[in-house]
């Protein structure tokens, strides 16, 4: 049934949508943030129209930063401590095996 209410009259500039809420890389600090207002938190503003937009978070860390450890770039792109993987990977300058921990954590080798 239609109404007998005028509808609105259009806006004279294009209003904001607040983003997608989508994610793309923040090139200087090597992140993936989201595309929304205002900038805080994983919010990194409205994306570019040249910013290439992913669904998610991990999405945009295994494509657009590969060469960052992903639960690493995950959990900073969402503004958390990074917990650590628990993994072991070699430690070149100290030519040891190391355990990936939280930052400040011990340090653990494979000679303890």
């Amino acid at each position: 049934n239609p109404t007998k209410a005028p509808t609105p009259k259009p806006t004279p500039k294009p209003v904001s949508t607040g983003g997608s809420g989508r994610w793309y890389v923040r090139w200087g600090t090597e992140t993936c943030v989201q595309d929304c207002e205002p900038v805080a938190g994983s919010c990194g503003g409205l994306a570019e129209p040249w910013d290439f937009l992913f669904n998610t978070v991990t999405q945009c860390c295994q494509i657009k930063l590969p060469y960052k450890h992903l639960g690493w770039c995950e959990e900073t792109s969402r503004v958390n401590p990074y917990p650590g993987s628990g993994e072991w990977y070699i430690d070149y300058s100290g030519t040891r095996c190391v355990r990936d921990c939280a930052p400040g954590g011990p340090l653990v080798t494979n000679n303890e």
